[in-house]
């Protein structure tokens, strides 16, 4: 496993060992896709409808030098792992709570877990089709998006 694959799971991996950590509500029998493209787990019959993904906070880890990506978090993302787990995730990256640079980005890779954004720079530098094969290839699916 060479070094970008394994930082392409570790924060898949990482982010569903906390949420599992912290356990779930109940069964999940299907998806639903919302506006965005995206699944949400379909609600049991009778449960009121769930809240709609927050908009506030952002963090993000920066490893555009050593792997050419990016991975930004949501609220919800920290709301359930906690700040302190996400610095910790973010390992040899640069933890900060704001989104990731737009300079030289070729495009967002986005799943319920997180947005990775890949770059143009760095050590493992992709070009475009590169970054896109390797978003839609990628654990778990995501959704591409060209451009910062």
């Amino acid at each position: 496993m060479n070094i970008a694959t394994a930082l392409e799971l570790a924060p898949a991996l990482l982010l569903l060992a906390g949420i599992l950590a912290t356990g779930c509500g109940g069964d999940v029998a299907t998806a639903a896709p919302t506006t965005d493209g995206t699944a949400t787990a379909a609600a049991k019959p009778g449960t009121p409808p769930a809240k709609a993904p927050s908009v506030g906070r952002i963090a993000s880890c920066d490893r555009i030098e050593s792997a050419s990506q990016c991975t930004e978090f949501g609220e919800d993302n920290i709301e359930v792992a906690g700040e302190d787990y996400l610095k910790k995730f973010c390992g040899p990256g640069t933890f900060k709570m704001v989104a990731c640079p737009k300079e030289k980005a070729l495009g967002r890779c986005s799943n319920k877990e997180g947005t990775r954004i890949f770059y143009s720079q760095g050590a493992n530098a992709y070009d475009l089709p590169g970054a896109e094969k390797f978003c839609k290839a990628g654990f778990p699916p995501s959704d591409w998006k060209a451009g910062g």
